[in-house]
């Protein structure tokens, strides 16, 4: 091992090839993370701001309305609920219409209230549920629902999900060349100092070992340093980003991270096993 590492300190072309590619590929893998993670919030974000109404029956007491409020607001769905009474309802239709009803004429509106669902539950068949869910009360006459909106978003989340899906394998399949590449070259660059290994009595079986270890620890050093550039990059943009971004999602991205890493480490490990295990010496 003592001679892998005076050679491996020998040829720093060949140790910085092994340590940068390991830890570009992380880095970009993680970095791709948390783009989609990002264009998933942005989606989070316009989705929450889809509206709700209800329509309670006129001449429904207030009491009873505030009560199917107090209750509604303990669903789980339920992200914000704020009443509309049937004064600052016209008030509303009278400056988006621009005209203004009678004096003797009475408000023919009666109240509502306004929803925000989290975004979660818009989709088709939860926010149907929703709605029928609320119709069992009494007071409540109906339930608009932005419909199209919805299937819009789902239509589009849909598609989002399967191109992520879909790059990232791609990501993944182009990054185990790279390894499997970067491991056949290790070895190429190497083969001198294997004869002389070999000349000095070292069997095959261990030589591949020394090798398969010499590069795998300096592609496992390049990928746990990306996984602590990512952190300092997430730490870094913060601020940038908070307005997308809250706690929950910043563990999420440490979790990400964690698993690149995780994942980058198997596939470098099998990719200089698969690369330096068939060669023959």
């Amino acid at each position: 091992m003592k001679y892998i590492v005076r050679i491996l300190g020998k040829n720093k072309t060949l140790s910085g090839t092994c340590f940068f590619t390991s830890f570009l590929l992380t880095l970009m893998l993680v970095l791709i993370f948390l783009v989609f993670l990002l264009i998933n919030c942005r989606f989070n974000m316009v989705k929450s701001r889809v509206h709700v109404y209800i329509i309670f029956h006129e001449n429904t007491p207030l009491e009873k309305i505030n009560n199917v409020c107090m209750r509604i607001k303990r669903k789980e769905w339920i992200k914000s609920l704020h009443l509309i009474s049937s004064k600052q309802a016209l008030n509303i239709v009278e400056k988006n219409m621009g005209v203004k009803l009678p004096g003797h004429l009475s408000n023919p509106l009666p109240y509502s209230a306004g929803i925000f669902v989290k975004p979660r539950f818009l989709k088709e068949k939860k926010i149907s549920s929703i709605k029928n869910e609320l119709l069992q009360y009494s007071s409540v006459k109906d339930v608009l629902l932005p419909s199209r909106l919805i299937m819009s978003y789902e239509h589009s989340y849909k598609h989002f999900l399967f191109f992520s899906l879909l790059f990232l394998c791609g990501f993944i399949v182009v990054e185990i060349a790279i390894f499997l590449l970067t491991g056949r070259l290790f070895y190429l660059d190497l083969r001198e100092d294997v004869l002389t290994l070999k000349l000095l009595g070292c069997s095959s079986e261990k030589i591949k070992m020394l090798l398969m270890t010499g590069a795998f620890l300096l592609s496992f050093a390049g990928i746990v340093l990306a996984g602590f550039a990512s952190i300092g990059v997430f730490v870094f943009i913060r601020d940038f980003i908070h307005n997308l971004l809250d706690n929950s999602d910043f563990l999420s991205i440490c979790g990400f991270s964690l698993i690149a890493v995780l994942l980058n480490i198997f596939v470098s490990f099998l990719c200089i096993l698969f690369a330096v295990r068939n060669e023959e010496l």
